[in-house]
């Protein structure tokens, strides 16, 4: 049996006192900092007219490229006559963006801590960086005019046109005008028909979102989109819900095993990213990011199935493996079209999908996924590496398709921002 002397007693009952002052005395100082280093983020980091970002928040300088792959279908009559379709991949054509923040309005007394604003891209042709003039090649795609017009039972009126048209690469991107509707431009105003036909300085949004400035961890944080808190287009109460940021920038403190939000107006809904690694920017190797991305690091997790299942309709039920559908969210813009999305070359969907067409090649994880690198520190999106692909169903319903097999989800093109 060990016996310790009183002063020994003493000197233990004192260590360990002081042991614990020093420890309380980190944490405050821990909380202190962290509390302080917020602080500081907020004053030089949330959206003000005052704030050093603030003019880089109107008008990002960051040069940002918009890279448009075509797929060419090169026997369309043969498609007709029962032929498996062949693709043929046309690009890049390259478009320089200019986005820009306009009309913006600071929130007063208790909406002091928001901000309302709009926003537009505008897209500039550089030549240097694509294949060639858009407008001196011709591509043959899917008929998206046809498409519209059949599915809402307007089929009868459509003369000439067939599921395939051949146009310039530039109409099929940027839009043209039909015969039919040339005809009744009176009538229906000179709509044009094409992927991105509406996106060029004219497709606006207009956002409310938290400033930052009274707590910099909710920067970013959508309230309003377009005039409506909450979505009116899933059937779905959390499928309707505004989630996260606008993604140009995320809460700060971000690291491996975080997820964020953005909420995309274009497809209607918001979406899931999970920071799966670290590593450093394109241009600069001694600046680390999280890297963040759209498929959960388990695949079997029980809540990315929800995010994905509930975006299915009563009406249609649930896309196939690795496809989203748009056509709700084409509708509420006036147009009716089966559009879903995928990543380029049905990377991660369903096999049968990709294998009824010939020409497509294998596609790889590292060169065709969506990735974000956030800074963890401020939260600032530094890099995004933004792939998908678009694709429209299409399926023998009509006399026109003559004796076409399928049903197809064809693809139209796929982007890389």
């Amino acid at each position: 049996m060990t016996i310790r002397s009183k002063p020994l007693r003493i000197t233990l009952i004192v260590a360990a006192a002081l042991f614990i002052v020093i420890a309380l005395f980190t944490l405050i100082l821990v909380l202190i900092f962290d509390r302080l280093f917020l602080a500081l983020l907020a004053q030089k980091l949330a959206i003000s007219p005052n704030s050093p970002v603030y003019e880089s928040w109107l008008v990002p300088t960051v040069p940002i490229y918009f890279s448009v792959y075509l797929l060419n279908l090169t026997n369309p009559n043969e498609v007709l006559a029962g032929a498996r379709p062949h693709l043929q991949e046309v690009g890049p054509y390259v478009y320089r963006e200019r986005r820009e923040r306009f009309d913006v309005q600071f929130g007063n007394g208790s909406e002091s801590h928001t901000v309302r604003f709009k926003y537009r891209i505008f897209y500039y042709f550089d030549r240097k960086k694509s294949i060639n003039d858009p407008s001196t090649v011709r591509i043959t795609t899917p008929n998206l005019y046809f498409l519209a017009m059949t599915s809402s039972s307007m089929g009868w009126i459509l003369g000439d046109e067939g599921p395939f048209i051949t146009l310039t690469a530039e109409e099929v991107m940027w839009g043209y005008t039909p015969a039919l509707v040339s005809f009744l431009r009176a009538f229906v105003g000179d709509k044009k028909v094409g992927l991105f036909a509406t996106n060029n300085g004219t497709n606006v949004n207009e956002f409310v979102v938290n400033t930052g400035a009274k707590n910099i961890r909710d920067i970013g944080k959508i309230y309003e989109v377009n005039g409506q808190q909450i979505l009116d287009i899933w059937d779905n109460l959390e499928a309707n819900m505004l989630n996260g940021t606008d993604g140009t920038v995320a809460a700060p403190g971000l690291r491996v095993g975080s997820t964020v939000e953005f909420h995309v107006p274009d497809i209607c809904r918001s979406v899931t990213s999970y920071a799966v690694n670290t590593t450093t920017t394109q241009e600069r190797d001694d600046v680390e990011v999280t890297v963040f991305s759209g498929s959960p690091p388990n695949s079997t997790d029980p809540l990315a199935k929800w995010r994905t299942d509930m975006f299915c309709t009563k009406d249609s039920g649930c896309p196939p493996q690795g496809l989203l559908s748009l056509q709700r969210c084409v509708a509420k813009k006036g147009a009716d079209l089966p559009l879903f999305l995928s990543q380029p070359f049905f990377l991660g969907a369903d096999p049968q999908i990709a294998a009824a067409f010939d020409g497509l090649p294998t596609p790889s994880k590292e060169k065709y996924s969506t990735w974000v690198h956030i800074e963890p520190t401020t939260g600032f999106v530094l890099e995004a590496f933004k792939r998908i692909q678009f694709n429209i169903f299409m399926e023998n319903t009509d006399s026109k398709y003559k004796d076409m097999k399928g049903p197809y989800y064809f693809p139209l093109a796929w982007i890389a921002e």
